[in-house]
């Protein structure tokens, strides 16, 4: 397998975080629960965030969509400071037993967020067909969420959400409570999604081999008071797949300094290391 850079360049940022800070209450005993963290995402990418287990990913994330305001730093979309959830912006949640609607359809959980915006009945519907089908729900559409397996529900789940259109789709460990067959599909799932749709997407795992499979880059966080540690390049092309890509060489190298900085271990995979295995990938 070869490794070589997308041939679509990125564009200039779409999302930008900036010196995010957050502390659940008030006053100088407040715990601070993220301290000043920093990054961007461009359009087309997917970024990862992993970190240690409690170290504030989704406070994180709910700080991204504007669900939560941080207590310090700013959240630009577009170069507009996210003040509330702004227009543009898509999540999937990590429990699709309760994102989706029990008492409606497939079908209606997709199109309610549409009929909501205001779209025309005729445009809802080439996007609730088009969105189940890239989805693999075709024929799925009259069942009820409780009526299908967990991966089917949240594939239900990210049709609703790629149906609005959003410039950028937030995922919050989407895939934890799936089985590990189920999950591989999902995540070459997103991959198609990205393809198709043109979708940037942050995402939220915490498991490390799935971070390295999907992301062009992978944010790494620390324990709390959260603050990023390393933001490791991806270098693999768009088109992955599940044995090629985590078989390859750099595989093994990115998820060991990813682990070995989580992990809190020594030292991380020495960039030399890194860099003479990458300099291997033609």
């Amino acid at each position: 397998m070869s490794a070589q850079e997308s041939s679509v360049e990125p564009l200039r940022a779409l999302l930008r975080v900036e010196n995010l800070s957050h502390a659940y209450g008030r006053g100088p005993q407040a715990p601070l629960i993220l301290d000043r963290i920093g990054f961007e995402v461009r359009r087309r990418q997917i970024v990862s965030l992993v970190g240690p287990s409690g170290c504030g990913k989704t406070t994180l994330l709910y700080s991204i969509s504007g669900l939560l305001q941080p207590t310090d730093g700013q959240v630009l979309l577009e170069d507009t400071p996210v003040r509330g959830i702004p227009p543009g912006l898509a999540m999937v949640f990590q429990d699709y037993s309760r994102s989706l609607y029990p008492w409606m359809s497939i079908e209606r959980n997709v199109d309610f967020p549409l009929a909501a915006a205001g779209l025309a009945r005729g445009e809802r519907r080439t996007r609730i067909d088009e969105c189940l089908e890239a989805v693999g729900l075709r024929g799925h559409e009259a069942k009820y969420p409780w009526q299908l397996s967990g991966g089917m529900q949240q594939r239900a789940a990210i049709a609703r959400a790629i149906a609005c259109r959003p410039d950028l789709l937030l995922m919050d460990e989407p895939f934890a409570s799936v089985d590990a067959q189920t999950r591989e599909d999902l995540e070459d799932l997103v991959l198609s999604v990205r393809k198709r749709f043109d979708m940037t997407i942050l995402f939220i795992t915490h498991d490390i081999d799935e971070s390295v499979y999907l992301s062009d880059r992978v944010i790494v966080l620390s324990k709390s008071p959260t603050c990023v540690q390393d933001q490791v390049e991806v270098r693999f092309p768009h088109e992955r797949d599940q044995i090629g890509t985590r078989s390859h060489p750099e595989f093994g190298v990115l998820r060991a300094h990813i682990a070995s900085l989580i992990r809190g271990a020594g030292a991380a995979v020495r960039q030399t290391e890194r860099q003479a295995v990458t300099a291997g990938i033609s």
